[in-house]
């Protein structure tokens, strides 16, 4: 048993029409496509998109893909499911291939390498399988829990239980320990986000998946009328973009250090989101005069260094910055770090 449509699909779909295209053709039934049918969908599917191919310009994506020697492999499932550096039970996988350039890019980023699973200062990552999306998710990610105080610590019973049990027989578990507030600053762990107004929607996404404030929510909320650079006090949704020496939709230099330092002065830790490449305008912000601009400001805010306690009474502690610059792409990977 199937419901019945209210309207014919096609009328309710007319405004998103593609000529060309007889939606009829493409409608799915019960008992399914018969041979016949099923054939006259794909000979017209594929006179599309063969001819869309022909005229296709605008966006950062090659049409003229040539997998050439790799075309063999376009019939397997070839799937690196899970940590990189561990083997897994999906044997069909590439992860031999996936390691090196890890290493690769580990090297490059003066990170240390190669990884070492008991070593918590070697470097961790992987290979994307889809859109930059994914990696701007968890480098923010990162970035919300670094400048929130969090830390990964072992689990107190666990570790209790590690001390009479036999050497290995139980597992080491980590939790999430979060830092109590200064009692000075009430801001400390309150990360704020920056980013441009040709910034790609998926990172406007990523905010609110993460619940990370941007920087005109919390003005809006808190500071209402009190932008640094408008005239009228009001804050806009993103840091204005400008022309400049690599294009058009430029993150605008003077304008994110004004807003910067209006939050950095009231104790917020930092988070700005440059663009390396956006997908309408191939945009590509100055991440090289973004440092020389904020770095001073920060540190005199005493953002380039802090204390992060997690547990006065016994000592434990961690130094870090308050700021976490990310470089995020659109179709191309994505960079992160402190």
């Amino acid at each position: 048993m199937v419901t019945k449509p209210t309207e014919s699909p096609s009328v309710a779909y007319a405004s998103c029409a593609v000529s060309g295209i007889d939606d009829a053709l493409f409608a799915l039934k019960p008992e399914g496509l018969s041979d016949v049918e099923r054939q006259s969908a794909l000979t017209q599917l594929s006179l599309y998109e063969v001819t869309q191919k022909s005229r296709f310009l605008g966006y950062q994506a090659n049409q003229y893909d040539n997998y050439g020697e790799l075309s063999q492999y376009m019939t397997m499932h070839l799937n690196n499911i899970g940590d990189p550096f561990v083997t897994g039970n999906f044997t069909i996988n590439t992860k031999f291939m996936e390691r090196p350039v890890l290493d690769y890019y580990a090297a490059l980023w003066n990170a240390k390498w190669p990884h070492e699973s008991n070593d918590l200062e070697s470097y961790w990552g992987y290979v994307l399988t889809m859109g930059s999306t994914e990696g701007n998710l968890y480098g923010l990610w990162n970035a919300r829990d670094y400048l929130a105080g969090k830390v990964l610590l072992d689990d107190p019973e666990t570790a209790a239980k590690a001390v009479t049990a036999p050497a290995n027989s139980l597992p080491r578990k980590l939790v999430w320990h979060q830092a109590d507030c200064p009692h000075d600053n009430p801001n400390a762990y309150t990360p704020v986000a920056f980013y441009s107004e040709d910034t790609h929607y998926s990172i406007i996404k990523i905010m609110r998946i993460l619940n990370v404030s941007t920087f005109y929510e919390l003005g809006t909320n808190q500071y209402p009328g009190q932008c640094p650079i408008t005239k009228d006090g009001q804050w806009p949704q993103e840091v204005p973009s400008v022309g400049g020496a690599l294009g058009p939709g430029c993150i605008d230099v003077d304008a994110l250090e004004k807003l910067v330092e209006f939050f950095a002065s009231r104790g917020y830790p930092i988070m700005v989101c440059c663009n390396y490449g956006t997908t309408f305008k191939g945009a590509y912000d100055d991440v090289e005069a973004v440092g020389k601009r904020l770095l001073p400001m920060l540190k005199k805010y005493g953002l380039d260094e802090r204390e992060v306690v997690y547990d006065p009474a016994q000592g434990l502690s961690d130094r870090r910055t308050g700021y976490w610059i990310q470089m995020a792409g659109t179709v191309r990977n994505s960079v992160y770090g402190p």
